[in-house]
C-alpha cells in the first residue's frame, strides 16, 4: 500500500486512548505467547527430553498437561473468539443429523405415512441426544481447557511450588529441581500476564465512552468498540499496525476491501467518526471553554483534510467510486447505508470531478426523489415488487411495509437525504466541467428548480423543511446561472424559461415573511439571468429601483436591490439608460440617498454611489436624462468629497471633543486609583477595564475598514464626475463649494497617512487619490505648490509599503467574468509617476491671502 501522507491526530480520542490501549495489550499478549514458546520449549526439551525417568508421577502430569495447553495454541490471540465457531458447527451437526434422520415429510396422506413420520422423528430426536452428549463429554472437555487452561496452569504451578516436592532424584540430580522451579515459575508468570489481560480487557467499554459523546449512543459505541477490537487484533499480530491508526484511515482500508462486510463496516465507521466530531462540538458549544471549541474544531477540519487526502488520492479512486455506487437506488445496499454514503459523499463533493466518474451525476439525480420511491430503497422490497408486477410495480409501493422504520423515522431521513443531494450538488456546481456535465444530464435541472417550480415554500408556510429545500435549491442556481461560457448561457436560457420559478423567486424578493437569504439568493439569480436575456429586463429593472428607492422597506431588501442595480448598470449602457428612464426624478433618489448621514445605510450609500458612477460613464446619450445627470452630479460632487475629507467638522468642534475625551480619560484614571483602596476587586475591575478597552479598540479598526470600504466608491464617483462633467478650462475649485480648494491638498495628504496600511481598500483609495490630484491639475485651480508636494511626497511613501499588494494585483480581474481577457490595471506606482509629472509643471496662481477661506 502507498505511504500515506502524515497528519497530526495525536491529540484525537481514539488514537490518544484506543490505538495506546491496543498497543499495551498487544504488547502483553507478545509476552504471553513468547512465555508460551519458552515453556513449552522448556518442558519438551529439558524436562520430558532430559528428565522424563527421574519426575515423579505428579510433576509429570502436571508437565503433560502444561504442554498441552501449550500446544492446544491457548496462548494464542484470543482463542475464546474460536469458541463461537465451535459453538455453531455443533448446532449445525446437530440440525444436520436431525433433519438426515427424519427425512422428507411433506407427503403425509396416508396413516402409515403420518406413522413413519412419527417414528422417524422420535427416532431423530433420540439420535440428536445421544450426538448431544457424546459432543458434549468431548467438547466440554475442550472448551474448558480453552477458557481456563492458562488458569489451571498457574494454579497447577502455585501447587507445586508451594509442595515443593520433586521426589529424592531432585537430590541426587543437581539441576532438576531448578529446571522445575524455573518452568512453574514461567507458567505461574504466563498465568498472571493472562488474568491482567482479561481484567484490562474489561475497561473497552469506559475507553468507547470517552471517544464518544453521547454515551447512551448505542450505535456509535458498537462502532468504536469494533474499532477497538480489530486495532487490538492487528497489535496483538504486529505492534506497529497502530501507526497512523484512527478511524478514518481504518474505515478507509475497510471500504477499499473486497469484502462487502468489510466495506459496509468501513463505510459505517468513516460515517461515525464524522458524526463524532460534529456532535462533539455542539456539545462544546453548550457546556465548554473556547479553547475546547478551537481544539474541537482543528480535530474536525483535519479528519477532513485526511479523509479527503485518504480517499481522493489516486491509489483510492476505487474507493471513491464504490461510495459513490452506494447513492444508486437500484443498487444493493439498503436506506441506511444510502443516507451514510450520501453524507460521506457530501463532505467530498468540493474535489469531485464527475469527468472521472461516469454515471456518478445519475446516482447524486436520484437522491432527490419523491418519498415513495424512497422507501423501495430496501433493494429485496424492489426486486419483489419488480418480479411480481412488473411494470406496475409502482402502484403497488404504498402496500409495502417499512419494516425496522416508523412513519417519523423514515420521513426524517428522507427530509435529510433530500437536503444531502442538494449539498453535494452546490458543492460539484463549483468547479465549471462540473457545471457542464450536469447541464448535459437529462431530468437534473428540473429536480434541482423543483422547490422553486411548486413554491413549496408558499404553498406550505411554516414548514421548516419546505424553507431549507428552497433554500438549497437557490443555493445550486445561483451557482449555475454563474457558470462561465457556453455552459453558463445554456444553463441560463433553461432556467430563463420555467416561468413558475422565476414567478416564485419574484414573489420571494416582495415577500416580507421570506428570509433575506432566500431574497438575497433570488435577486443573484434573477439578476444574472437578466444580464443574457432582454426580455422583461425593464420590468425587473423597475422593480429594483422601486424597491432600492422606497424608504419604507427593510433595509436588507434595499441593500439587495442597490446590489443587482449596480451590477446591471456596470454590464453596458442600455441597462443605465433603462434605470434613467424608470420614473421622472431616479437621479434625485440616487442623490438623496447617497447623501444620507446615517451609518446604518452605508451600503445603500455605496451602492447608490457605484449606480452614479455608472451612469456617469454609461450614458452618453445627449438627452434631458443626461443634462439631469450632470447637474446632479456636478451639485452633489462637492457635498460627497466634504463627507469624504470630514469638512464638516470645524476646528473648535474638534477641539471641544478632544477636550472631552481628555476628561474622560482622567475621570477613568482616577477611577482606577481609587479602586487601589479595595485590593480585593482590583483584579476583577482590572479585568473590565482591559476587556472595554479590547473591546473600543476591535470597534475602532471595524469602523476604520468600514471606513476605508465606504469611502473608496464615494471618491471614485467625484473623480469621475470631475473626469466626464467638467471640462478642463473650468475652474475646479469654484465646484468644490463647502470644500475649501486651497486647503484640499492638505485634507487629501490627511486621508493619505490615514489609510496607508497595506490592504485592498486602501490600495484602491490611494490610486483615486492620484486619480484626483491628476484631474485638479488638469482643471483650472489656486493650490499651494508647498501643499502638492506633500502630498505627493505621503503618496509616494503609500506606494512603497504597498509596492507588494500593488504588485499582485495585476492578476486581480476587473471585467467581472464578461470577456476572455484582463483589463489593463493601472499600478499606484505609475499613477504615482504620472502625478508627480502633473505637478511638476503645476504653476499656483497668486491668490488673495485675504479673499482665501483659510483667512
Amino acid at each position: 500500500m502507498a505511504k500515506r501522507e502524515e497528519f497530526e491526530d495525536s491529540t484525537w480520542d481514539e488514537v490518544a486512548f484506543i490505538n495506546r490501549y491496543a498497543l499495551f495489550m498487544g504488547y502483553i499478549s507478545m509476552a504471553i505467547r513468547g512465555l508460551g514458546f519458552l515453556i513449552l520449549t522448556w518442558t519438551t526439551v529439558v524436562l520430558l527430553g532430559g528428565f522424563v525417568s527421574m519426575l515423579q508421577k505428579n510433576d509429570f502430569w502436571c508437565l503433560t498437561f502444561i504442554t498441552l495447553v501449550q500446544t492446544a495454541g491457548i496462548f494464542d490471540v484470543y482463542m475464546n473468539e474460536k469458541l463461537s465457531y465451535i459453538a455453531n458447527s455443533a448446532i449445525g451437526a446437530a440440525a444436520g443429523f436431525f433433519y438426515g434422520v427424519l427425512g422428507n415429510y411433506n407427503n403425509t396422506s396416508t396413516v402409515l405415512e403420518i406413522v413413519l413420520v412419527i417414528a422417524r422423528f422420535l427416532l431423530a430426536v433420540i439420535a440428536v441426544v445421544v450426538q448431544t452428549l457424546v459432543m458434549v463429554m468431548l467438547l466440554c472437555p475442550l472448551a474448558a481447557t480453552y477458557m481456563f487452561g492458562l488458569l489451571i496452569s498457574m494454579g497447577l504451578s502455585i501447587w507445586r511450588l508451594v509442595k515443593h516436592d520433586y521426589g529424592s532424584n531432585s537430590v541426587t540430580e543437581a539441576n532438576l529441581k531448578p529446571a522445575m522451579d524455573t518452568l512453574y515459575f514461567l507458567a505461574l508468570l504466563q498465568g498472571v500476564l493472562f488474568c491482567y489481560r482479561f481484567l484490562f480487557a474489561l475497561t473497552k467499554k469506559g475507553l468507547a465512552n470517552v471517544v464518544i459523546s453521547n454515551h447512551e449512543d448505542l450505535e456509535d459505541r458498537e462502532v468504536v468498540l469494533t474499532y477497538l477490537r480489530e486495532t487490538r487484533i492487528g497489535c496483538e499480530k504486529d505492534p506497529s499496525f497502530a501507526r497512523g491508526r484512527n478511524l478514518i484511515t481504518h474505515a478507509v482500508d475497510l471500504i477499499g476491501s473486497k469484502s462487502h462486510d468489510d466495506f459496509v463496516s468501513g463505510v459505517k465507521m468513516l460515517y461515525t467518526a464524522m458524526c463524532l466530531g460534529e456532535k462533539k462540538l455542539k456539545k462544546a458549544r453548550v457546556e465548554g471553554t473556547k479553547e475546547e471549541i478551537l481544539s474541537l474544531w482543528n480535530e474536525i477540519i483535519g479528519q477532513n483534510m485526511m479523509m479527503k487526502s485518504e480517499i481522493i488520492s489516486a491509489s483510492s479512486s476505487s474507493v471513491l467510486q464504490r461510495l459513490l455506487q452506494t447513492l444508486d437506488p437500484r443498487g444493493s445496499f439498503d436506506r441506511e447505508m444510502r443516507n451514510q454514503g450520501a453524507t460521506i459523499v457530501a463532505h467530498l463533493a468540493l474535489v469531485i470531478h464527475l469527468e472521472q466518474f461516469p454515471g456518478a451525476i445519475q446516482y447524486i439525480c436520484n437522491l432527490i426523489d419523491s418519498f415513495e420511491e424512497y422507501r423501495l430503497i430496501e433493494p429485496y422490497h424492489r426486486h419483489r415488487l419488480v418480479r411480481k408486477y412488473d411494470t406496475d410495480w409502482n402502484a403497488q409501493a404504498s402496500r409495502l411495509p417499512s419494516p425496522g422504520n416508523d412513519a417519523s423515522n423514515l420521513r426524517e431521513a428522507y427530509e435529510k437525504l433530500v437536503l444531502t443531494g442538494f449539498c453535494i450538488l452546490r458543492k460539484l456546481a463549483t468547479h465549471k466541467n462540473n457545471c457542464r456535465i450536469m447541464s448535459e444530464t437529462q431530468g437534473l435541472l428540473p429536480r434541482i428548480m423543483a422547490p422553486l417550480t411548486s413554491d413549496i415554500i408558499h404553498q406550505y408556510k411554516g414548514c421548516a423543511w419546505s424553507s431549507r429545500a428552497v433554500e438549497e435549491s437557490l443555493k445550486v442556481i445561483l451557482l449555475l446561472v454563474a457558470a462561465p461560457g457556453k455552459t453558463g448561457v445554456k444553463l441560463r436560457r433553461e432556467i430563463s424559461r420555467n416561468k413558475e420559478a422565476i414567478g416564485t423567486m419574484e414573489r420571494i424578493i416582495n415577500c416580507k415573511r421570506c428570509y433575506a437569504k432566500h431574497q438575497r439568493r433570488a435577486m443573484g439569480i434573477l439578476t444574472e439571468l437578466h444580464m443574457d436575456n432582454q426580455e422583461n429586463r425593464a420590468a425587473f429593472i423597475k422593480m429594483l429601483v422601486d424597491i432600492f428607492a422606497d424608504d419604507n422597506k427593510d433595509r436588507p431588501i434595499r441593500n439587495l436591490a442597490g446590489e443587482a442595480l449596480a451590477k446591471l448598470s456596470i454590464q453596458d449602457g442600455s441597462n443605465t439608460s433603462i434605470i434613467l428612464q424608470v420614473n421622472g426624478d431616479v437621479v434625485g433618489s440616487l442623490t438623496k440617498i447617497l447623501l444620507l448621514d446615517d451609518a446604518e445605510n452605508k451600503t445603500c450609500r455605496i451602492k447608490a454611489a457605484e449606480i452614479l458612477e455608472h451612469m456617469c460613464i454609461h450614458h452618453t446619450q445627449d438627452d434631458e436624462s443626461l443634462g439631469k445627470l450632470k447637474k446632479a452630479m456636478t451639485d452633489t460632487m462637492p457635498k460627497v468629497l466634504g463627507q469624504i475629507l470630514h469638512c464638516g467638522l470645524i476646528q473648535d468642534e474638534t477641539h471641544a471633543l478632544a477636550e472631552q475625551n481628555q476628561v474622560e480619560l482622567l475621570e477613568k484614571e482616577a477611577d482606577i486609583e481609587n479602586q487601589c483602596d479595595h485590593p480585593q476587586d482590583n483584579a476583577e475591575h482590572e479585568s473590565k477595564v482591559e476587556s472595554e478597552v479590547e473591546m473600543d479598540m476591535e470597534v475602532d479598526e471595524l469602523d476604520n475598514e468600514e471606513d476605508e470600504e465606504f469611502h473608496t466608491p464615494l471618491l471614485s464617483l467625484c473623480v469621475t464626475v470631475c473626469d466626464i462633467f467638467i471640462s478642463a478650462d473650468e475652474d475646479l475649485s469654484c465646484r468644490f463649494g463647502a470644500v475649501d480648494a486651497i486647503s484640499l491638498p492638505r485634507k487629501l495628504k490627511d486621508m493619505v497617512a490615514e489609510n496607508s496600511t497595506p490592504t485592498v481598500p486602501c490600495l484602491r483609495m490611494m490610486k483615486l487619490t492620484c486619480k484626483m490630484v491628476i484631474s485638479m491639475m488638469k482643471h483650472r485651480g489656486s493650490y499651494q505648490k508647498e501643499d502638492l508636494d506633500n502630498l505627493m511626497k505621503a503618496l509616494s511613501s503609500a506606494s512603497k509599503s504597498m509596492s507588494f499588494l500593488d504588485r499582485s494585483m495585476v492578476f486581480a480581474s476587473g471585467d467581472h467574468g464578461a470577456g476572455t481577457t484582463m483589463k489593463p490595471i493601472k499600478s499606484l506606482r505609475s499613477l504615482v509617476k504620472e502625478a508627480k509629472k502633473k505637478v511638476a509643471t503645476y504653476e499656483p496662481e497668486i491668490i488673495d491671502p485675504f479673499t482665501s477661506t483659510d483667512g
